[in-house]
Parts: C-alpha cells; structure tokens; sequence
C-alpha cells in the first residue's frame, strides 16, 4: 500500500517531500502507564541480528540501527565503519576534558514523584563536549537541548586509558 508513491517498496510505504514536516505522527493520549505509542516486532524469540529500525540518509547510506541483539535485548547502533571515515587521529581529549564536565542530580518539573536522577545539563555540556549535545530551540517542551549519552563513552574510555599510563608511570 504507498501513500505518497505509486510504486510502494514494502506493504507499507509512505513518502512525502515536504521539508520541516514529519512523514508520519503516532499518538497516544492517554495518561498513565499503559498509555503505550508504538510497537515494533521483527524477528523470533531466539534469533538474533534482526533488524527493528534502520536509520539512512536519502542517498541510501545507513547511520544507524536497533536490532536484535539477543533473545530478550536489543542493540542500538551507530555506524562506524572504518570504510565510511577518513583523517582518522587518536584523539586530544581524554581526562582532562572528563574532568571539566558537571554531574548533576535532579528531577524534571513534570514528574510528580520528585524522583531523583543523575546526569549533565545539556547547556554546560555543550560548552565542555559538545559532540555529545543536540541543540534545541526556544521553546524547551518541543525543541528541548538534548544529551546522546552514548557518545560520552569515547571519551570516558580514553580517560580510564589516561588514568592507567598515570597509574603505570607512577609505579615506575
């Protein structure tokens, strides 16, 4: 079925060329736990690897993906394919730009138990790592900074190594 195309790719294919619009909106209104807006079932109970979302750029190329990972996870992913990066360098950050970075605990104005979290202010990070933030917009409800956590692993990686070469030239 195409919505948008008279020649749909899969049973279900839309396709629309307006900029700044979304192709498709998925809601749910309700109030409460089970106020649940999208499932996406791929695969069987024990296979592995299949694909549930596949993220690409129009020319076709894929920059990401969640998958199948086990028979009770799944993986999120990221494309980093050496094959798709060039002037490729170890990196100049590592402990010293780890330790500039603030730890907060903190809890969102919307929920109602006042429950208690941790983790960065998207605004002071963005000044220290800011690979790791998407910048919003005026209004925080519907274009809110954001924090890709799983980009600070890098960096939390290369300073665990800073600490070891510390620790072993210390021992020396």
């Amino acid at each position: 079925f195409g919505i948008g195309t008279t020649n749909p790719l899969n049973r279900l294919h839309v396709r629309q060329g307006i900029l700044g619009s979304f192709t498709a909106q998925i809601e749910n209104f309700g109030n409460g736990v089970n106020s649940h807006g999208l499932l996406i079932s791929a695969g069987g109970d024990v296979n592995t690897g299949s694909q549930m979302i596949e993220f690409r750029r129009p020319d076709g190329t894929v920059i990401g993906s969640v998958n199948q990972d086990t028979a009770a996870s799944v993986a999120f992913n990221t494309t980093s394919d050496r094959r798709l990066k060039e002037n490729i360098v170890d990196t100049s950050l590592g402990l010293d730009t780890l330790m500039k970075l603030q730890v907060h605990d903190y809890n969102y104005i919307s929920d109602s138990t006042n429950t208690q979290m941790q983790g960065f202010i998207a605004q002071e990070l963005n000044d220290v790592y800011s690979q790791a933030v998407t910048v919003g917009g005026s209004n925080a409800k519907t274009n809110p900074w954001q924090v890709d956590y799983s980009k600070l692993t890098p960096l939390l990686t290369k300073s665990i190594q800073d600490l070891e070469v510390k620790k072993a030239n210390k021992n020396e």
